[in-house]
Formats: structure tokens, C-alpha cells, sequence
């Protein structure tokens, strides 16, 4: 096995900061919110978010905010994660965008069978979106 490989390897089994309250979780977004604000316009010039900041709100264990703590999460709840969301966007309206997207759909992923969310969460790095569909008359 490479060196790149191992540390790629290493990198998604080492455990992501579990964060111990909504002020814990807006210190840790308004950390990263330079580095956000720098990349904007590399964002909306390259039309996706850049895996460093990606990565950078992983290992902020962010995206955890919403997740049940029985999965690793923080669980601080749906209001938590539309304040993070809000302070992403007044670095960067995309990458707010792309986070409340991401980590609001792992919360839908609240409200399915233990055994699905048991699958998805099983690494402890897995992201989330779908797509809704509504219909009707």
C-alpha cells in the first residue's frame, strides 16, 4: 500500500470531532469562515465547492450536527444546523448552499428505519443528498 493511500485510508477511519453544544459548533464554523470567504470566488468561478473546504467542515465535524450521537454526531438539532448554515453563506453563498443541502439532508436521514441510517453512517464520513420530488393536484 502507497503512503498516499495509507493516509487516505487513515484519514477516513480517524473519528470526527463530536461537538458538545451550539456554541461549540458556531465557534468552530466562524473558525473557518477566512479560509470560506477567501475560496468564494474560486467557488463560484469553478461552479462547485473546493474539496479543501469540503474536507475543512468534515474535520470541524460539522456535518455531524445534526446526526444522531448514537452515529457519531453532535444531535444538537435542526436549529443548530441553520445557524451554521447561515454563517457559511455570509462567507459564501454557495458553500452554505451546498452545506445546508448536505448536512439537512443527513437530518431527513433521521426519519428513516434504524437500519438504513446504520448502513449510511456505518464509516462515519458519508454525505448525503436527494432529491424531492413533489407532485400532486
Amino acid at each position: 500500500m502507497s503512503v498516499s493511500t495509507l493516509e487516505r485510508k487513515t484519514a477516513a477511519t480517524k473519528a470526527l470531532p463530536v461537538l458538545p453544544s451550539r456554541e461549540a459548533a458556531l465557534a468552530a464554523v466562524r473558525s473557518l469562515l477566512p479560509k470560506v470567504r477567501a475560496r468564494a470566488s474560486r467557488t463560484d468561478a469553478d461552479r462547485m465547492v473546493p474539496q479543501e473546504t469540503i474536507s475543512e467542515i468534515m474535520e470541524a465535524g460539522l456535518f455531524g450536527v445534526a446526526t444522531p450521537k448514537e452515529h457519531g454526531g453532535s444531535e444538537l438539532g435542526f436549529s443548530a444546523l441553520v445557524e451554521i448554515t447561515t454563517e457559511l453563506a455570509s462567507a459564501c453563498g454557495s458553500t452554505g448552499w451546498v452545506f445546508g443541502v448536505l448536512a439537512g439532508h443527513s437530518w431527513i436521514l433521521n426519519f428513516f428505519p434504524k437500519s438504513t441510517q446504520n448502513e449510511v453512517h456505518e464509516d462515519g464520513r458519508s454525505l448525503s443528498a436527494t432529491v424531492f420530488r413533489l407532485g400532486g393536484k
